[in-house]
């Protein structure tokens, strides 16, 4: 079961980062001045990355033999 949860949140992750090439190509593509467009993607960029390790990492710590223990 703790496999099936794993190739989902794979999937969910591989969404994730299409989602965010999408934004980055609306940025890139449709900004006015290259000055800010370099900026809103740093931001962009450095949110995302810190959002993504940050959800890896706990989905990763959670025991998932303890949680379908319970059923």
């Amino acid at each position: 079961m703790a496999g099936i949860f794993g190739i989902l949140y794979l999937l969910l992750i591989i969404i994730y980062m299409i989602m965010a090439l999408f934004v980055v190509y609306h940025i890139v593509r449709f900004s006015f001045h290259k000055s800010v467009t370099a900026l809103t993607l740093v931001i962009f960029i450095s949110v995302f990355m810190f959002l993504l390790f940050s959800n890896l990492t706990l989905f990763l710590a959670v025991k998932w033999e303890k949680v379908f223990s319970l059923f």
